[in-house]
C-alpha cells in the first residue's frame, strides 16, 4: 500500500499482449511509476525495456505458483491484469489471490470492454457475465477494483471485420439499418487511459481522484458512432460509394439468434454476434456516454478524428496485402 497520496509501484500481467503492450508502454513512459511486468517466461522486448529504463523490472515465473507470485507482487500499490479470454477465469483468479496475500490495494481486472455495470449488457453476453465473480472476488479479499469500460476496440474491430464491415472485400451487413449509435475506443486510447488513471491522486478534496473509481467502472470512448457512420467514413477515406460495395441489411435479432445457435453447436465465435450485436440495439447499453458520462476530460485523453483513425487502419490493412 502506498504511504503517500499517489500510486508509485504498478505490476502488470499481460504486458506482451495486444492491449497489454500498449498499457505497458504508457505506464513506463511515466517516470513517476515503477513498473514490474509479471510474465510466464523471459521476453526479449520486455528485457530491452528493463535495460533502457531503470524503473522497469521483469519477474518471470508460473502463474500457478504462489511461491513466485506473492514475492513478485509484494510492495506493489496496484496490479493491472490484461489477460486473454482463456485466462480470465483461471490464471487471473490465481493472481488475484496472490495479490491479496502480497498486500496490493488496487486491482484493475481484465475488463476493457462492455459496461458490465449495466445488467442487460452483463447478463445477455456470456463473456461479460463471466467477469462478475472476478470483481466480487477482489472485493471479498479486501482489495479495490477499477474496471475500464471501452466497448469494442475500434481499430481492432475494423481491422478484423467485427463491425460486419469487410474493408478489403467491400462488403458490409447493416443491422436494423445500421443507425444505432454506440461507444467504441481505439486501443491506443485505452492504454493511455490506464496510465492517466493511476496518475491521479488517490484522494482529492477539490479534483478528480483514483478513489472516485473505487469498485466502479471508468467510462472512456473515442467515438459515439453507428455502423452506417463507420461505413461512411471508410468510404470517404477509400474514395468509394455504396455503388462500390455489396451492402446487406439484417435484423439484429437474427444476428443474435445465429450467434446463440453457433455457441450451442460448440462454435464459440458466436460470442462475436452477442458481443457486438447488443451494441446495435437502441437503448441496450452500447451508448453509455449519454447515460453515465465519460472520463475522457478528467484523464486528458485526446479528441480523435474518425476519418484519421480509419485512414490509419486502412493503410495497415493495405500493407498486409
Amino acid at each position: 500500500m502506498s504511504a503517500s497520496n499517489t500510486i508509485k509501484n504498478i505490476a502488470i500481467v499481460g504486458a506482451t499482449g495486444k492491449l497489454g503492450s500498449l498499457i505497458f508502454e504508457n505506464l513506463i513512459a511515466n517516470p513517476n511509476f515503477n513498473v514490474t511486468a509479471i510474465t510466464r517466461r523471459a521476453n526479449d522486448r520486455l528485457n530491452a525495456s528493463a535495460r533502457t529504463n531503470s524503473n522497469v523490472k521483469i519477474a518471470a515465473g508460473s502463474y500457478d505458483s504462489e511461491e513466485f507470485l506473492v514475492p513478485a507482487l509484494r510492495n506493489q500499490d496496484a496490479l493491472v491484469l490484461a489477460l486473454g479470454f482463456e485466462a480470465q477465469n483461471t490464471a487471473q483468479m490465481s493472481i488475484i489471490g496472490a495479490a491479496a496475500k502480497a498486500g496490493i490495494e488496487w486491482v484493475m481486472p481484465t475488463e476493457f470492454g462492455a459496461d458490465n455495470a449495466n445488467e442487460r449488457v452483463r447478463d445477455s453476453v456470456m463473456i461479460n457475465s463471466s467477469k462478475t465473480h472476478v470483481r466480487q472476488r477482489i472485493e471479498d479479499l479486501g482489495m479495490k477494483w477499477i474496471g475500464i469500460a471501452t466497448n469494442p476496440w475500434f481499430d481492432y474491430s475494423l481491422k478484423g471485420g467485427f463491425f460486419s464491415i469487410d474493408v478489403s472485400r467491400h462488403t458490409a451487413t447493416l443491422f436494423d439499418r445500421g443507425t444505432t449509435k454506440f461507444n467504441t475506443t481505439t486501443m491506443s486510447t485505452v492504454g493511455l487511459a490506464v496510465a492517466r488513471l493511476f496518475a491521479l491522486p488517490i484522494t482529492s478534496e477539490n479534483g478528480a481522484s483514483l478513489s472516485q473509481y473505487t469498485n466502479k467502472f471508468c467510462y472512456i470512448a473515442s467515438f459515439l458512432v453507428s455502423q452506417r457512420e463507420i461505413l461512411d467514413s471508410v468510404q470517404r477515406v477509400s474514395g468509394t460509394t455504396d455503388n462500390d460495395w455489396e451492402i446487406a441489411e439484417k435484423s439484429v435479432d437474427s444476428y443474435l439468434a445465429e450467434g446463440n445457435e453457433m455457441i450451442k453447436n460448440g462454435d464459440f465465435m458466436g460470442a462475436v454476434n452477442s458481443l457486438y450485436g447488443t451494441n446495435y440495439i437502441e437503448g441496450a447499453g452500447g451508448n453509455y456516454q449519454d447515460a453515465k458520462g465519460l472520463s475522457n476530460d478528467v484523464l486528458g485523453l485526446p479528441k480523435e478524428d474518425l476519418d484519421e483513425v480509419v485512414k490509419v487502419v486502412l493503410n495497415e490493412l493495405r500493407s498486409r496485402e
